[in-house]
């Protein structure tokens, strides 16, 4: 294979109405569904990142001093809004 077969390769191009066609076809949509089972990863997983980038142990020890409970009870309080507004903005079908 010689430099000119691999450029054909690496750089060929669709037009644009090949592409709008496609984009068109049903056999390439994705499925806009979430199941509970989903939303419940989707949580767990936002959960467990967000205690592994904060450090809560580390930041209560440092700034929150005798009110570790309080912060810890207003960082819950946004996981929970930031999931009632993921849960008002997925679809239902």
């Amino acid at each position: 294979m010689d430099i000119a077969q691999l450029n054909g390769i690496l750089l060929r191009r669709k037009r644009i109405e090949q592409v709008k066609a496609l984009a068109e076809d049903q056999a390439y949509r994705l499925k806009r569904e979430i199941g509970t089972l989903e939303l419940l990863f989707l949580f767990v997983g936002s959960l467990i990142g967000a205690g592994i980038f904060v450090l809560p142990g580390v930041a209560a020890a440092k700034y929150a001093g005798p009110a570790v409970s309080l912060s810890y009870l207003l960082g819950g309080l946004q996981q929970l809004i930031t999931s009632g507004e993921m849960c008002i903005l997925v679809p239902e079908l």
